[in-house]
């Protein structure tokens, strides 16, 4: 039985007649007589006595009022919790990030924006970078901040788009322990036989495969060895068991947390880029995303990515 035909007979049970509950709910007369008219035949029972002037409901009538009146509170209890649910998800913002870094600069960049907007809830996610471009394609994430090596992710998806937020260039980590942390540059090919060590939270050749694409015939595929956390990795770099690659971007940082590591510029390097880049889908409709956006825009002027 449809909701609309009950809630025309608590109308009529409301306001005493077929034409008062017409006038009510905008209906013709006709419209909520043959609405009656098919309730009735329904249920194979008479729910009004209908006069002239005065409509009144019958035994049978004023039993099905109750349970009327039950469905049609639950139908709307229904409807008002399924749109206070998308209401709900649509102020959420689903946010992947892919290292300890990225995750301290998601708060440099969030400050602001949760001050603001208190009334958007934001989840997290840590994922690798290749894989989180993939979760902001299929929806499952809003936006991601993400390492980019000179357009290394694979953003064939043209829903995909990708905004810098900070821009640097990639430089060798070097343990004080090894003479070569003296230099004033370094060379890939003093690597000798030293390990590249590089963070990735899965099981994943991702980076491998972009230090092989940016330093071709300059690097050994096999001397390139996975860690799982980016603290076993400069624990390794500062003891001398290998060297790393680092952004420069979080040089200051990078200094302060691994005071046995020196920092070095990449010689002979064609192409030592990186960025730190928010990555959207262009066609997600979300309102919160919309207010992120707006928000990244403000916030690019006043912290443009190159002069990071």
């Amino acid at each position: 039985m449809e909701t609309t035909k009950l809630k025309t007979f608590l109308a009529i049970a409301t306001y005493g007649s077929f034409k008062a509950a017409a006038d009510k709910l905008f209906l013709s007369p006709r419209a909520v007589s043959k609405q009656m008219n098919q309730i009735e035949a329904e249920l194979g029972t008479t729910l009004f006595t209908r006069e002239k002037n005065n409509t009144e409901l019958t035994p049978m009538g004023k039993q099905f009022l109750v349970s009327a009146q039950d469905i049609v509170n639950s139908y709307n209890a229904a409807v008002n919790r399924i749109a206070l649910e998308k209401q709900q998800k649509n102020s959420d913002l689903q946010v992947g990030f892919s290292s300890a870094n990225q995750a301290l600069l998601l708060q440099e960049l969030l400050r602001d924006f949760v001050h603001d907007h208190p009334e958007i809830k934001l989840n997290f996610k840590e994922e690798s970078g290749q894989r989180l471009a993939d979760h902001v394609s299929d929806g499952s994430l809003d936006f991601a901040l993400t390492p980019n090596y000179d357009k290394t992710l694979s953003l064939e998806d043209a829903n995909l788009y990708s905004q810098s937020i900070l821009k640097g260039e990639l430089v060798v980590g070097v343990s004080q322990l090894n003479p070569l942390s003296q230099q004033d540059s370094f060379d890939l090919k003093q690597l000798g036989a030293l390990k590249i060590l590089y963070y990735s939270p899965t099981d994943s050749n991702f980076l491998q495969n972009i230090f092989m694409d940016k330093f071709t015939n300059q690097i050994d595929r096999a001397q390139i060895r996975r860690v799982a956390t980016l603290e076993q990795r400069d624990v390794l770099v500062a003891f001398n068991y290998g060297v790393g690659f680092y952004p420069s971007v979080f040089l200051k940082r990078e200094r302060t947390n691994n005071p046995l590591i020196t920092y070095l510029p990449v010689t002979g390097a064609g192409n030592a880029a990186y960025s730190a880049d928010v990555l959207y889908n262009q066609y997600n409709d979300k309102a919160a995303l919309k207010t992120f956006l707006a928000f990244l825009a403000g916030w690019l002027k006043q912290h443009p990515a190159d002069k990071a």
